[in-house]
């Protein structure tokens, strides 16, 4: 009896760090939770500037959708990289949406879109948003939407710059030229 006791209390303690790692927040190691094709949820937001976005209006470009927060260092660490690729490729009809979870609203995003010149738009999250692409327990997480409206990857953690291209390329069907 001690033995298997001992085996579950290894096997618990396995899971348990298991689970404190995946719900911790910020995740520097990438995980691709999906990659396929699903319908995306419609959403409208307001972004930090005022102006309303809505999914479902942005049918026929290729969207990035980053759930990202201020105080998360991958996160930190992805935004020029966004940036990059918003500029790279906003003329080949691609669209990125940032989509916040600060707790500490617009007035901890504007300043940190200023300080970092995000270029794309910018907006806070709503329980809807929270629960139609959910569980967001760990960021960053990124949802890459193609021209059709469907998911095509969700991925959970940082992602370089080539990943990124490596990923929205095919999509806007634009060569690689890696």
């Amino acid at each position: 009896m001690s033995l298997k006791k001992s085996r579950l209390g290894i096997a618990g303690s396995i899971a348990l760090g298991a689970i404190v790692c995946i719900l911790s927040g910020c995740l520097f190691f990438p995980v691709t939770c999906y990659a396929g094709v699903l319908e995306a949820p419609d959403f409208q937001l307001k972004t930090i500037d005022g102006k309303d976005v809505t999914l479902s209006e942005l049918k026929g470009k290729v969207v990035v959708v980053n759930f990202w927060a201020t105080w998360c260092g991958p996160c930190r660490m992805e935004t020029p990289h966004l940036n990059a690729v918003y500029s790279e490729y906003k003329d080949h009809g691609l669209e990125l949406i940032g989509i916040s979870v600060d707790r500490g609203g617009e007035d901890v995003v504007k300043p940190f879109a200023k300080q970092n010149k995000i270029e794309y738009p910018l907006a806070m999250v709503d329980e809807k948003v929270l629960r139609d692409y959910g569980p967001i327990d760990s960021i960053p997480i990124t949802v890459i939407v193609d021209r059709q409206g469907n998911i095509r990857h969700r991925w959970i953690g940082y992602r370089s710059e080539k990943d990124f291209v490596k990923a929205v390329t095919p999509l806007l069907e634009i060569k690689d030229s890696d």
